[in-house]
């Protein structure tokens, strides 16, 4: 397997679902001009549609972390007979936004991401603060990005962040995030 440029077909949805919500969908190379383009539309739809300020800011948050983690942590494998693409979905439904993001990542990194999402999982609102505030004033002893992202999308949402591992050989798994916000 290699990794791949630009090989997977692009492709987006109507930014509009058939009850007039949010929905937005893509599958296919996410990069810095996908991450803009999706974040504009996401953007426009908000500026049109009578909505909080504050919602609109948790949504387009939640939006760059999972675009951004995407873009810094996956593998685009393409193999003669099998493709994994990246994706995201956006879906407005009922009182919720409801995000689903999927790429591929080594198998090798799964223990530590789950030990990770399970822990965050558990936090109390006020936990997530705290770990989001130590984290700000830390980041630059520890790492830079060192999982504020999930920390801030679960702050955001205020839920648990759902996900699973499909395997994919014996080097590969699928790693598929559901967040509700």
């Amino acid at each position: 397997m290699k990794k791949a440029k630009n090989l997977i077909n692009t492709s987006y949805i109507a930014e509009h679902n058939d009850k007039g919500h949010l929905s937005i969908y893509y599958s296919g190379i996410i990069d810095s001009m996908t991450i803009s383009a999706i974040f504009k539309q996401v953007e426009n739809y908000f500026d049109s549609n009578p909505t909080s300020s504050d919602t609109k800011t948790k949504i387009l948050g939640i939006t760059i972390e999972l675009l951004q983690n995407i873009y810094h942590h996956s593998l685009l494998i393409v193999s003669e007979n099998t493709e994994y693409p990246q994706f995201f979905l956006l879906e407005e439904k009922e009182n919720n936004y409801v995000f689903t993001i999927s790429n591929v990542m080594y198998k090798k990194n799964e223990l530590s991401l789950k030990r990770q999402l399970s822990d965050l999982n558990s936090c109390t609102s006020e936990e997530i603060k705290k770990r989001y505030q130590n984290r700000l004033k830390n980041r630059n002893l520890i790492n830079e990005h060192a999982g504020l992202g999930w920390i801030d999308i679960r702050k955001k949402s205020g839920n648990p962040i759902l996900y699973k591992f499909i395997p994919k050989g014996n080097i590969y798994s699928l790693f598929t995030v559901n967040v509700i916000a």
